[in-house]
């Protein structure tokens, strides 16, 4: 929520004048007169309104805290039972005025007494006992003794907020007020990051101060505000109301309204009467038991424009802010003859919960409020969240196509935001962050766009120093406004609501770059919502309720038009649990109508742990997104991790190893994931927290800053995946060497700084290295010159050291910023650090030459030149005067830096002047202007140059350079021993240097298609292994005076490729260059790959074409044959190519049926016809199986035979038995139709 601080009178100003006229003389004297110095932070009310003594901040009792007030105007005490109220006060206004104490019941518990106005209890007497607060008391183990004697001690029954309430004289004012609360033992509650500092107990909603005088006494005073969301923001305004309220909200200037409207400041008092104090304001940091803040893990964000990544973002990584500059989105309209509109998605996605805010400079101008400059707003929460825009303005006009910025903070939280009435002067703003994360000075804000009379009428330009409205993160422009003397004008703060405001975690950039181009074909609805994924958690055996925050959180729609209904597009398993809807099971596709949201529950089922994801989408009336989106229900136990203690170090020490437990109902121990982050980086940066252990025993150890002391809170998580739990404690370095007490102060007062740690062995005041003080307060009685410079504290306590430097200085700070070397004829320009001074006054020699916070002086001539400038600053009562500074002319040191006479080779050069950044350049030669604006020229003539060098409105001209030209022209030629410096592939080719005016030994270096070669050096280079195309040439460097660098020609080399055979036939397959025929047989052969082929043996040859290309082969047996082929380059293969051509001999076999031995030469002879017979045996047998024939001659089976015969007998005729055994040449053995054996038939 948004936080709103106001300052609003409670008298008219002009009788408060008077009253403080009356009164200041009185107070000064006093204060003058006791000497005060401050101790220690002591306790709560004074120690904080008023820092200094010289300061004036009173409690304002009407209608502040008087009896009946309203809750925002009671001032309260948070109170444990047991726990004492020390209190006492003193009234600088005001008679028979009576307090009562209530509890948060309303009850009275401490009766009705009087103000106290003399000594006695509960008198404060003076500024230093209020301060110091009773004595009695102990701070950090120290007894305080300087305070008032005896204070009222209320003990408290209950515990809550109490609150102290007043009666009696309608304009009362407590000059002094202290409370502080102490345990039993009447030890001082703190915080355990703050052992020396009152933990935050004193709160109201709407503080009623006075400052006497609104010129005289500026507010010093750092007020502590918690807000809704339980963050802790500090401010400090240095600033000089005189009577106004402190209050704290979450609506700012208007309560309705569009939220960057709210925030701008407003002429007059919008805020009027209305009761608008809200959130809890305290003097010190609040108690952290009492009031503990929202621990969220470290933020980790990232942002998107349409599918461009803006932004990455994450607190525990180094650096913590990716560079995404280079990322230039482009939003893509839809093309001209589309009917439907066109947007563009922002998407961020963020761990943690928070607002949003994007503005577009819908003009080039940057963003101001109420233009059609416009502003789009999310509400972030865990996961990832969308925004449509509908490409318009805030007018609702479509922007052209082009390029625009846009700056963006895509997470805040702990806003704080003051609008401050009727504050007459404002000389600037310190915000912090204090938890849960720690961060000095975030980006302030503020939009005084409204404020019709917003201009400097002090007469000393301190306005110029800040602009009019500031809306962009990570700016550091200074807050500050004048006051014109006239009680009756509107100006600045004067009468006006002026409000600005920060956040305690502000992600973001300053500025992006987009552009909007129109497609020519592109077509998609941009009128559609869009929808994205919602995560819901909760333990077993638990309903989980939903809100239609959960839907609205997560629906987007280009138009604005607000979420009318939901679609449920999946539901849960029956093993995970039952979607409902007024405790009625959800159907699928089932509509859900807005008002019906917050009724909807997921019950799981009993026992079940796991993750649920069921798909959903959102309608505008009209139209469901696009896409739908998912909700996720993790049903888990959280993980749990042990207590860790708070741990104290010396600084520049690390704690022990220091051990505790985590654990989980459903995950291992050793599969949860630990990790850790530290709420201040100064203190202890991430990178110095070491996690150790393994499973259930983890270890953590943490090393605090070099040089840094104090405390951060450690804060380790533990997560199973689903659920984090963690535990947090507090590192302290120490000792503390911070102190309080402001460093500067005007010439002649006081300066009083008091170490915060009490009960020191030792303290160690410092100037430059000499011992100033050895005491717990430093002071210096009346401020000179001769105090000024750097000072440290050393502080031992309990073993342990720290130190702090730091600078004082004599106030109002006489610095300023600004050059005062300055060029004849230009433009002085001197700015004043100090802001909102009474008066300024810029001398020469004594003689004023401005007055105002800028000193300007233009058209600077020799008379403006010298050492005798002062700068004299009045503020505050204070006055100072600068050391004497002096002004002097300063042209751009300019020189040519060839030299003063300079010798070109060849026929051109480059003269290079020095560089200056901003710089233009004349050239001259002999005088007359020539070249163009740059550093550097080129010059083909011999001659005098010169180059004049203007920045800055300052000139400068160099010292003439005298040209000259000497070169021998070299060259170099390149040829090849190759015809046509073609070569076959594999065949080495060498190139020859030829150099003219190369002298005695030039250097060469040979290349290959612009490539060095390595080795290659020589006037001669030679390669085998170049290939077709390659550029040969080369760089020789001549060995003469004014040598040259020169290329040769180039030579492009033809490499041929070397032939490759391919042997074909119709008539049987070639396999491995093999091909087999029959004995007799012949094979025609086709070669292709070359243009010639040559055969080799000769022998089965029968015929050949002319070039080869085709044989015809008959070998006898198995032959192969060697074919050499040659392309028609001339180039032959690498090997000769073979052809192995087997032969297969013929083999057959024949056995008659019958033979007639009758000697007729016709069929006399029983023989067995047949070819290619190795070996056989044949025989004959008889019908009774008897052998009468056999022989093992193939010759004799083939030829003779039988003849019919046995021991020269004729055989009857008849049937006769026959028999083969035997084998052919290619080694089968021998048969007749496949039978070993048959018949024959004798025949006469």
């Amino acid at each position: 929520m948004r936080q709103h601080f106001t300052i609003i009178p409670a008298t008219t100003k002009q009788a408060m004048r008077w009253y403080a006229q009356q009164h200041l003389t009185l107070h000064l004297l006093l204060l003058l007169f006791l000497g005060l110095a401050q101790l220690a932070n002591a306790q709560e009310g004074t120690k904080q309104l008023m820092p200094n003594a010289t300061d004036r901040l009173y409690i304002r009792i009407d209608p502040f805290a008087k009896y009946g007030a309203n809750t925002q105007q009671r001032m309260n005490i948070y109170l444990n039972v047991g726990e004492k109220m020390h209190f006492g006060m003193q009234l600088s206004d005001g008679t028979g005025v009576k307090f009562r104490i209530k509890d948060a019941g309303d009850n009275i518990v401490f009766p009705e007494t009087s103000v106290p106005t003399s000594a006695g209890t509960g008198y404060i007497d003076t500024y230093t006992e209020a301060v110091s607060g009773p004595n009695g008391v102990k701070l950090n183990g120290s007894t305080v003794t300087s305070g008032y004697t005896t204070p009222f001690v209320y003990t408290a029954a209950s515990s809550g907020n109490h609150y102290i309430e007043f009666t009696g004289d309608n304009n009362a004012e407590l000059s002094f007020l202290d409370v502080t609360v102490t345990d039993a033992a009447n030890n001082i509650i703190t915080n355990p990051d703050d052992p020396n500092r009152s933990a935050g107990r004193l709160w109201s909603q709407q503080w009623s101060l006075s400052t006497t005088s609104f010129t005289n006494f500026p507010v010093n005073a750092e007020f502590y505000v918690f807000t809704a969301d339980e963050f802790v923001n500090k401010v400090k305004y240095e600033m000089k109301p005189n009577v106004f309220d402190f209050v704290a909200n979450s609506f700012g200037t208007a309560l309705t309204g569009e939220q960057i409207v709210r925030q701008q400041s407003q002429e007059g008092n919008v805020l009027g009467s209305t009761s608008i104090g809200e959130y809890k304001i305290f003097l010190n940091d609040p108690d952290q038991a009492a009031f503990p803040t929202n621990n969220i893990p470290p933020p980790v964000v990232k942002a998107w424009l349409d599918n461009t990544q803006l932004y990455d973002y994450d607190y525990n990584r180094s650096p913590q802010q990716l560079d995404l500059s280079a990322n230039k989105p482009t939003i893509t309209r839809n093309a001209g003859t589309c009917p439907d509109p066109s947007s563009a998605t922002f998407t961020v996605e963020s761990n943690v919960s928070g607002k949003a805010t994007i503005l577009i400079d819908a003009n080039g101008d940057g963003f101001v409020v109420g233009t059609n400059d416009r502003a789009l707003y999310m509400d972030i929460t865990p996961g990832v969240n969308k925004l449509v825009w509908d490409l318009k303005d805030a007018n609702g006009t479509l922007l052209t196509d082009g390029n625009f910025t846009a700056s963006g903070t895509f997470l805040a939280r702990g806003p704080a935001h003051f609008p401050l009435y009727d504050v007459e002067s404002l000389s600037g703003i310190t915000t912090s962050s204090i938890r849960p994360y720690s961060k000095l000075n975030p980006t302030l804000y503020w939009d005084d766009s409204n404020i019709s009379d917003w201009a400097d009428k002090s007469g000393t330009n301190a306005m110029a120093v800040t602009k009019q409205s500031q809306l962009v993160i990570n700016a550091n422009t200074p807050r500050v406004w004048t006051y014109s003397s006239n009680n009756n004008e509107n100006n600045n703060g004067n009468k006006n609501t002026m409000n600005s405001w920060f956040n305690a975690i502000d992600l973001g950039l300053a500025g992006f770059d987009f552009t909007i181009v129109t497609s020519t074909s592109q077509c998609n609805n941009g009128s559609l919502p869009v929808v994205s994924d919602i995560q819901k958690s909760g333990v077993k055996n638990a309903d989980i309720a939903f809100a239609n925050t959960d839907f609205t959180n997560k629906y987007s729609d280009p138009g604005n038009v607000t979420l009318n209904k939901i679609k449920i597009l999946s539901l849960p398993s029956g093993t995970e649990g039952v979607l409902k809807l007024n405790g009625v099971a959800i159907t699928l596709n089932q509509e859900i109508n807005f008002a019906d949201l917050n009724n909807i529950t997921f019950t799981p089922i009993n026992n079940f742990t796991g993750n649920v994801s069921v798909a959903w989408n959102g309608s505008n009336g009209s139209d469901f997104a696009t896409q739908p989106a998912s909700i996720n229900i993790a049903i888990n136990t959280a993980p749990n991790i042990s207590n860790i203690g708070n741990q104290a170090v010396c600084a520049d020490n690390a704690t022990s190893i220091i051990n505790f437990t985590v654990g989980d109902a459903e995950t291992a121990a050793g599969s949860l994931t630990v990790s850790a982050s530290s709420s201040n980086l100064t203190i202890v940066p991430i990178a110095n927290i070491v996690l150790g252990g393994a499973g259930a025993n983890r270890t953590i150890t943490v090393t605090p800053a070099s040089g840094q002391s104090g405390s951060s809170t450690i804060t380790v998580f533990v997560s199973d995946g689903n659920s984090n739990s963690s535990a947090s404690f507090i590192v302290t370095a120490g000792p503390s060497s911070n102190f309080t007490g402001s460093t500067s102060a005007c010439v002649g007062n006081a300066l009083n700084l008091t170490a915060e740690e009490t009960g020191a062995t030792s303290y160690s005041w410092k100037k430059e290295g000499v011992e100033v003080a050895s005491t717990q307060t430093f002071s210096i009685a009346s401020m000179a010159a001769a105090n000024e410079g750097t000072y440290t504290l050393t502080v031992v306590k309990n073993g342990c050291t720290s130190s702090k430097s730091f600078q004082v200085s004599i106030f109002p700070h006489i610095s300023f910023t600004g050059t005062t070397d300055v060029c004849l004829g230009g433009t002085l320009t001197l700015v004043a650090d100090e802001t909102v001074a009474t008066s300024y006054s810029w001398k020469k020699g004594g003689v004023e030459v401005g007055n105002s916070q800028t000193l300007t002086i233009n058209n600077i001539q020799a008379a403006n030149i010298g050492a005798d400038y002062t700068l004299t600053i009045e503020k505050e009562g204070c006055t100072n005067t600068s050391p004497a500074f002096a002004v002097s002319l300063n042209g751009p040191t300019v020189a040519i830096a060839n030299g003063a006479k300079v010798s070109f080779c060849g026929t051109s050069g480059v003269l290079t002047a020095t560089a200056v950044t901003g710089a233009t350049y004349q050239w001259k030669k002999e005088g007359a202007n020539i070249g163009t604006n740059s550093n550097q020229l080129t010059v083909t003539e011999a001659g005098s140059y010169t180059v004049t060098v203007l920045v800055g409105g300052c000139t400068n001209t160099s010292e003439a350079s005298i040209v000259t030209f000497n070169q021998i022209n070299s060259s170099v030629t390149i040829a090849s021993n190759a015809n046509n410096n073609a070569v076959c592939a594999g065949q080495s080719i060498a190139f020859t240097a030829t150099a003219t005016n190369g002298g005695t030994n030039p250097t060469y270096q040979w290349q290959v298609n612009g490539n060095n070669v390595a080795g290659a050096t020589q006037s001669f280079f030679t390669s085998n292994a170049l290939s077709h195309n390659d550029a040969v040439t080369v760089v020789m460097q001549a060995n003469i005076s004014c040598p040259q660098t020169v290329n040769s020609n180039e030579i492009l080399v033809t490499v041929n490729a070397l032939p490759t055979i391919t042997f074909a036939t119709n008539s049987a397959t070639i396999s491995n260059n093999e091909v087999t025929i029959t004995e007799g047989e012949s094979i025609t052969i086709d070669l292709t790959g070359a243009a010639t082929y040559t055969w080799t043996p000769a022998t089965g040859i029968n015929s050949q074409s002319a070039d080869g290309a085709q044989v015809v082969l008959a070998p006898t047996s198995t032959t192969t044959y060697v074919v050499t082929a040659t392309s028609a380059t001339g180039c032959q293969g690498a090997a000769p190519s073979s052809l192995k051509v087997i032969v297969n001999p013929k083999t057959d076999l024949f056995i008659p049926s019958l033979f007639s031995p009758n000697g007729d030469g016709q069929n006399d002879r029983f023989i067995v016809r047949g070819t290619g017979i190795q070996r056989i045996t044949f025989r004959v047998f008889d019908r009774s199986g008897h052998l009468i024939y056999e022989t093992n001659s193939v010759d004799e089976a083939t030829t003779t035979g039988w003849d019919g015969t046995k021991d020269g007998v004729n055989q009857p005729i008849g049937m006769y038995t026959w028999s083969i055994t035997g084998a052919f040449v290619d080694g089968r053995e021998i048969s007749f139709k496949g039978a070993k054996a048959g018949k024959i038939n004798l025949l006469r």
